[in-house]
């Protein structure tokens, strides 16, 4: 709803500045928000909890007005980083059913979405299998259309789950019925290295999840009030936001890195 609505009304085709374009937000979001979360007792606390949820709508409606693509789920949302890690072990995936029938389609409408202000109407010629006369398919866009792929990922070349926010949009804006979920070996991007992409704000991702779960976990047991009582004495830390930031830091911080 907030994107679809923010499309509608926005005016501007920029796109997310470049130097931004990683997970390096998104990996200081899911930082800050887990520590908020001790920190301020959000569990606890419905009035704070409300107003991260309304933070997050609006964050989303500004930068999707602002940007082409969906930069707040793509590069910023630390739950949506959270939910595309473990994407990685669903058994399905977008995938086409026919390469040929996208290679066919001029208007590339699982990307490009089929939103136009006014009536816009073509004819592709898409080829059937088992002959070699292709068919005229009627094409429609208009105000009604549904928008594409928030994440700009285009349906015969996703290669992993990563980036995918599973919103099925590129399914619903497929004119010719060819974009769908597909099953796929659950876990594939660590078996095939190459689905994986190799920069160090990607595999800082799962390492740093898996500490921000151990440490919040900790922060849950009695011994972390151990820890707490002997942080005060020996570094005199008297404030528990330097005492819990301190602590995260290394938790969830300098040991993924190390």
């Amino acid at each position: 709803m907030p994107r679809t609505l923010a499309k509608r009304l926005s005016l501007s085709g920029r796109r997310f500045p470049r130097r931004l374009r990683n997970k390096w937000l998104a990996l200081a979001g899911l930082f800050g928000l887990f520590f908020v979360y001790e920190w301020l007792d959000l569990w606890s606390s419905p009035v704070l909890t409300a107003w991260v949820i309304v933070a997050y709508f609006v964050a989303s409606f500004v930068l999707e007005a602002f940007f082409t693509e969906s930069a707040f789920c793509k590069y910023v949302c630390p739950l949506g980083t959270f939910n595309f890690v473990y994407s990685t072990l669903s058994p399905s995936q977008i995938g086409v059913k026919n390469s040929a029938v996208c290679a066919s389609c001029v208007g590339k409408e699982c990307v490009n979405g089929s939103y136009a202000p006014q009536p816009i109407i073509r004819v592709d010629a898409i080829p059937v299998a088992g002959t070699d006369e292709p068919i005229a398919r009627t094409v429609t866009h208009g105000p009604q259309g549904t928008l594409g792929c928030g994440t700009l990922l285009f349906a015969p070349q996703i290669s992993s789950n990563l980036d995918c926010t599973f919103c099925l949009d590129c399914v619903r804006a497929c004119p010719h019925a060819n974009v769908g979920l597909m099953a796929r070996t659950p876990g594939r991007e660590l078996m095939q290295p190459g689905a994986w992409p190799q920069r160090w704000d990607v595999s800082l991702l799962p390492v740093m999840l898996t500490f921000i779960g151990l440490t919040n976990a900790f922060a849950m047991v009695p011994p972390v009030y151990e820890l707490q009582r002997w942080l005060v004495e020996v570094a005199g830390l008297r404030s528990e936001f330097l005492v819990l930031l301190l602590i995260f830091t290394v938790g969830n911080l300098l040991l993924p890195i190390a």
